[in-house]
Formats: C-alpha cells, sequence, structure tokens
C-alpha cells in the first residue's frame, strides 16, 4: 500500500511540474509578443505622420498617393486580411479609384 501511495505522490508532483512549466512557457511568449507590438507601433508613430497615425488606427488602413499617377491611391491595411474599409472584391496593395475630392470611393 505504501508503494501505491508513493506512485500517486509521484504523479501529482509530474502533473504540478508539467502545469508550471506550460504556464512559463505561455507567460514568456505573451511578453515578447506584447513587447513586439509595443516597438511596432513606436515604429509607425515614427514613420508616420500624425493625420495618417491617426488615419490608421481610426479607419485600419491608410490610403497613399501615387507618386506618378495622381488619380490613383494605394489602401494599406494596418493588419493582415481584410480591413473595415475595404470594399469586397478588392484586392490587398492594389491601387483605389480616387474620387473628385481627392479620398476614395
Amino acid at each position: 500500500m505504501n508503494v501505491e501511495l508513493l506512485v500517486y505522490a509521484l504523479l501529482e508532483i509530474v502533473v504540478v511540474l508539467c502545469f508550471l512549466l506550460f504556464w512559463r512557457l505561455t507567460r514568456d511568449s505573451n511578453l515578447a509578443l506584447s513587447e513586439a507590438i509595443r516597438r511596432a507601433n513606436e515604429l509607425l508613430r515614427s514613420v508616420l505622420n500624425s493625420e495618417q497615425y491617426d488615419q490608421l488606427t481610426r479607419k485600419g488602413y491608410l490610403d497613399i498617393k501615387s507618386p506618378r499617377d495622381p488619380g490613383c491611391m494605394y489602401r494599406v491595411p494596418r493588419r493582415q486580411g481584410a480591413g473595415e474599409g475595404d470594399r469586397a472584391g478588392e484586392s490587398q496593395g492594389e491601387p483605389v479609384p480616387a474620387t473628385a475630392e481627392g479620398g476614395t470611393r
């Protein structure tokens, strides 16, 4: 009977150690991810002007005028995939037709 109790005690210790190891690994990866996001936001703030950064955070995309074609704008989403302001059927990074006011339709 003592051997059985010893086996159960060792099994409990192994389970607790596995749980602690898993918790530590997930905590460290979450810290690294949040640090990477913080650095990415710092880089965006340093590269974009305040109007561009506000548009990016508010609308989820940034419209950039083409240097060669004044009637063409490129819509760049903040995150991978379709942004909130994207129209159905538009590809990411492709030109978006501009309206007469200079914005996108």
